[in-house]
């Protein structure tokens, strides 16, 4: 098969993927169902990370396996160009944050639980997207063009996946092999966010 071929074969597949993906998800978004979503996935627990309609900056709810309200997350209104995102538990106390610390490069995302810095996301100048992950000792790889992303642990294991969706949705789907990092991964997908799309 030549080159123009592999690049068709390609994106066919592409279109199949991205539709039945599609699909999945819109039926959730229609029935408020997540049974078809965590019925497909093989990690332990999944969160459901959906965008609030009809709101002036990003925030979000995040939403079980069961369907059932576990969390919030908020941008900053003012931030005076350093931007900011909050998560909350059902009450609204205040768990962690993840905010712009250094504008070198791209900027340096600090990411924190209770008051604590656990750790740093870097978004850094180059052609394309790059996302370099200090924290926990995890490693971060993303693939752009399909909004999907993996973390591993030091010894190549991986410890979680995400979605990015809004390129054509407004749900983050967070897979995890281990419920105690739960918080965790919901601090690093605010930081992918806020690092990739800031207050807007």
């Amino acid at each position: 098969m030549g080159i123009l071929g592999k690049i068709a074969a390609k994106t066919v597949v592409k279109k199949v993927e991205n539709t039945a993906v599609y699909g999945v998800v819109s039926h959730m978004e229609n029935t408020r169902s997540v049974d078809a979503l965590v019925n497909k996935s093989t990690a332990n627990y999944i969160l459901f990370i959906k965008k609030k309609s009809m709101s002036i900056k990003r925030g979000f709810t995040v939403y079980d396996e069961f369907d059932k309200k576990k969390y919030v997350i908020k941008t900053d209104a003012m931030t005076f160009g350093y931007p900011c995102i909050r998560l909350y538990d059902t009450e609204e106390h205040e768990i962690g944050k993840v905010e712009l610390a250094s504008k070198i490069g791209i900027g340096t995302y600090t990411i924190s639980l209770d008051g604590k810095e656990l750790g740093t996301l870097t978004r850094k100048m180059s052609v394309k997207i790059k996302l370099a992950l200090s924290f926990n000792g995890w490693h971060l790889d993303g693939n752009f063009m399909q909004n999907s992303f993996t973390v591993t642990d030091q010894s190549g294991n991986q410890v979680m996946k995400f979605n990015d969706a809004f390129s054509s949705r407004d749900t983050y789907v967070l897979e995890m092999n281990n419920r105690e990092h739960e918080i965790l991964g919901l601090l690093l997908v605010m930081a992918v966010e806020i690092a990739l799309h800031g207050n807007d």
